[in-house]
């Protein structure tokens, strides 16, 4: 599969800068584990993300699941995060709140690795450019379940197009779940 591309144009329509980086994402592979592992150890992704080696994992497994698939996100040809797509139905002991969405919905977990790339815009960026190319291939209906005390991926979340449905408390904390459908979508271009 090849990478996907968000232009500058469509960059444009978030209202970043003129000179705003091309997204590119490309396909996980065995080759991205060591940079992920180094992301992963950062204190500002572990914080939300958990166990590097866990995690680490957890990404093989999805690279042989039907429907889950990470990418390695960069601007300009710089990587400098990780998004992947997930299917919230496919887990219903982990994520109860799953339970009452349609069977096809599509769940969003990202990240921003690079530190040297925080607060540039770019999670918001790299949310809508992945939105965009979601609802090509077909989705309807997008989610992403942030922690209520993360609210720089709220905020980002919210200036890609995604909107609070609902808080869900879990033996660790509060889950902040946002959705995102394509007409709703379609009004942020």
């Amino acid at each position: 599969m090849a990478g996907c591309i968000a232009t500058d144009q469509d960059l444009g329509r978030l209202k970043l800068s003129s000179a705003a980086p091309s997204i590119t994402f490309q396909p996980l592979t065995e080759s991205a584990f060591p940079m992920l592992q180094k992301w992963l150890s950062t204190p500002h992704v572990r914080l939300w993300w958990g166990e590097p080696e866990h995690e680490i994992e957890l990404m093989r497994q999805s690279m042989t699941h039907p429907f889950e698939q990470g990418f390695v996100a960069s601007a300009d040809q710089q990587e400098f995060g990780y998004i992947q797509q997930w299917r919230p139905t496919d887990y219903p002991d982990e994520e109860p709140w799953a339970a009452d969405l349609p069977i096809d919905t599509v769940g969003i977990d990202t990240f921003i690795g690079d530190t040297t790339m925080i607060g540039k815009g770019l999670g918001t960026a790299m949310v809508h450019a992945f939105c965009a190319k979601l609802f090509d291939e077909g989705a309807a209906y997008l989610v992403i379940d942030p922690d209520a005390k993360n609210m720089n991926a709220v905020k980002a979340y919210g200036k890609a197009g995604f909107e609070h449905l609902l808080d869900y408390t879990t033996p660790t904390g509060v889950t902040h779940l946002m959705d995102l459908t394509r007409s709703r979508f379609q009004r942020t271009l």
